[in-house]
C-alpha cells in the first residue's frame, strides 16, 4: 500500500499549532478503488491546496514543531505517501516535482528488495531521495503488528517486531543514507503493547484514524485522513482541511484488540475552556451517530449502539469550532471474529 500523508494548518491568519494529516494509497486509474485516486482526482487536491494558500512544508519541519510545540505556519500542509507503489513514482512524482512540493514515502522495504513489480525500486527511491524526497519507515513486510503467529511466545513476538521495524530502518538508510524514526503502522494498527516497542526504539509513529495533528496529539498515534475513494471528493477533501484537534485532556478506552461483539466504551475528557458541548457528536463505523452522555462540565462517555463488525472499525467524534471549522477526534477499534481470529487483508 502506498499512502499520501498531507498535512493543514489550523488557525487563518496566524501561526498555528495544529494540523491536519491525509491520507492516500494509489495515484492510478487501474489499482484498487478503495485505496486509490486517479491522477485527475489527485490533481485537483494539488490545485484546491494551491488556490487555498496552503503552505507546503516537509515532514521534518512538523514532526519538529510537534516535538518542540514551536509555531506551525498557518495553512501548512506536508504531503507523504506509504508502501512506495510505482505508480507514486509515474503518476504522483511529475505532478508534485512540477509545482515544486515536498513529500514523504513511507517504505515497507521487503517488496522493494524482491523487486516486486508493483513498488517502486531501491534505484528510484535513490532518485526520489536525491531530489529530497523524505524517506521513512513502514516496516519490513507491511505485518499487522499487533497480531502474533500461532505459537508464538510474547518474548517472540515483541523481537519479530522490533526487527520488522528496525530492518526496515537499516534497508532504508544503507539504500538511501535517510533514517528519521518515523513509523506509518500497518493498516494503521497498533495497541498499548505496539506502542511501548515503537517507543523504546525511539521512534514516533502515525495510524490510519481520521483526524488532526495537534501539539498534545499521542506521538505514537498520530492520526491522518484517509482520502481515497469516497472520501477523496472535492467536497470531502475540503471538510478535512477545516478541522481542529478535538482539545482533550484525557481519554479513556479498552485496548486492542476487541473481544467479537464488543460495545467498546470510550471517555474523553476536554480542557477547560468555552466549547460548543451541546453541539458535539459521535458516530461509530456503520451504525451513525451514537449516544453521548455528559459526566460533567468537561467528561463525555460514548459506546456503540450495537456491536462492532469484526475487523477494522472507528468511533469518529466532532464540535463546532465556532470560526467555520470543527474539532474532530477518532478512535481506532480492532475486533476479533467469532472464533477470535483477527480478519486478515
Amino acid at each position: 500500500m502506498f499512502a499520501l500523508l498531507v498535512v493543514c494548518i489550523a488557525h487563518t491568519g496566524r501561526a498555528a499549532d495544529s494540523a491536519v494529516v491525509l491520507q492516500y494509497h494509489h495515484v492510478g486509474d487501474s489499482t484498487p478503488a478503495i485505496t486509490s485516486v486517479t491522477p485527475d482526482r489527485f490533481r485537483e487536491h494539488l490545485d484546491i491546496l494551491e488556490q487555498g494558500g496552503y503552505h507546503v512544508i516537509s515532514l521534518a519541519q512538523l514532526m519538529q514543531a510537534l516535538a518542540e510545540r514551536t509555531p506551525l505556519p498557518d495553512k501548512a500542509v506536508v504531503i507523504t505517501f506509504d508502501d512506495a507503489y510505482l505508480n507514486i513514482f509515474d503518476n504522483a512524482w511529475p505532478m508534485l516535482r512540477q509545482r515544486n512540493i515536498p513529500f514523504t514515502v513511507f517504505v515497507n522495504s521487503e517488496p522493494v528488495d524482491r523487486g516486486y513489480g508493483s513498488h517502486m525500486s531501491w534505484e528510484q527511491l535513490r532518485e526520489l531521495s536525491k531530489a529530497g524526497v523524505t524517506l521513512a519507515n513502514h516496516t519490513h513486510t507491511h505485518a499487522h503488528l499487533p497480531r502474533k503467529q500461532t505459537g508464538e511466545s510474547d518474548a517472540d513476538w515483541r523481537e519479530r517486531i522490533r526487527e520488522e521495524i528496525e530492518l526496515a530502518e537499516q534497508r532504508i538508510q544503507q539504500e538511501t543514507r535517510q533514517s528519521h524514526r518515523v513509523l506509518a503502522y500497518p493498516y494503521g494498527e497498533y495497541n498499548n503493547a505496539v506502542k511501548d516497542i515503537v517507543k523504546n526504539l525511539g521512534y514516533r509513529a502515525f495510524g490510519q484514524q481520521s483526524g488532526p495533528v495537534g501539539y498534545n496529539s499521542d506521538p505514537l498515534a498520530l492520526p491522518r485522513f484517509p482520502v481515497s475513494a469516497d472520501y477523496g471528493t472535492a467536497a470531502a477533501f475540503r471538510e478535512r482541511l477545516r478541522t481542529l484537534p478535538m482539545p482533550l485532556a484525557n481519554v479513556k478506552r479498552p485496548d486492542n484488540p476487541l473481544p467479537h461483539g464488543s460495545r467498546p466504551p470510550l471517555s474523553l475528557q476536554l480542557q477547560a475552556g468555552d466549547w460548543a458541548t451541546r453541539q458535539l457528536r459521535c458516530y461509530a463505523s456503520g451504525q451513525g451517530a451514537i449516544p453521548v452522555q455528559w459526566q460533567n462540565d468537561t467528561t463525555l462517555a460514548t459506546r456503540a449502539d450495537r456491536p462492532l463488525p469484526a475487523g477494522r472499525s472507528r468511533y469518529n467524534c466532532t464540535m463546532p469550532s465556532g470560526d467555520g471549522r470543527f474539532y474532530w477526534h477518532s478512535e481506532p477499534w480492532v475486533t476479533l471474529t467469532q472464533d477470535g481470529d483477527w480478519v486478515g487483508d
